[in-house]
């Protein structure tokens, strides 16, 4: 028969391979046997029960629509590494600790599996977000005569900053206003 001396729950105590539950590291077990003759006697094991791995998930988001993705375990105790998707998303290498991810949509979930030295097992999971590229509108006063000051702005309503270029030889006098003036333009 065999007996815990901790709060384990072994499944049949009289089986002579029962299953354990709820052992804790360093609980011992003792099995007592009676041969056919009657006589008796012991054995004791002790069992090491190592903690799962730290697994943490994460992302470098939020994304705009189009931005690189990845996800990453950054847990530390982990030796490999297994991730899935809840969604489309394309995963290059699921056994990478860092893989790169396209397709994906905003609130897809990244789950990993880390698996460390001991063959422990522990999952964390990451939610992307993406959010839609902001609505720019480049508008202009034209038409324009030769030596006119002219002006270009951005309507569209959504952005908090700004990065004006000319693709030929205008000056533009503060390429990061909403609105600036451009001179030198033919």
């Amino acid at each position: 028969a065999w007996i815990s001396n901790g709060s384990a729950v072994i499944s049949d105590t009289t089986s002579q391979n029962p299953t354990v539950t709820n052992a804790v590291n360093g609980e011992e077990f003792i099995v007592s046997i009676i041969n056919g003759m009657g006589c008796t006697t012991t054995d004791t094991i002790v069992i090491t029960v190592n903690p799962l791995p730290i697994v943490t998930a994460t992302n470098t988001g939020p994304y705009c629509v189009g931005d690189p993705m990845s996800v990453s375990e950054t847990g530390g105790e982990a030796t490999s590494w297994s991730w899935v998707s809840d969604g489309a998303a394309v995963i290059t290498n699921v056994t990478d600790q860092s893989p790169v991810v396209t397709g994906a949509v905003t609130g897809e979930t990244f789950t990993v599996t880390g698996v460390d030295a001991n063959g422990c097992v522990n999952t964390a999971q990451t939610i992307i977000t993406i959010n839609p590229l902001p609505i720019v509108t480049a508008t202009n006063t034209g038409p324009y005569c030769a030596g006119d000051a002219m002006s270009v702005s951005e309507t569209g309503g959504e952005a908090t900053s700004w990065s004006w270029v000319s693709d030929g030889a205008a000056v533009i006098t503060n390429v990061t206003d909403q609105s600036p003036v451009v001179t030198g333009a033919v």
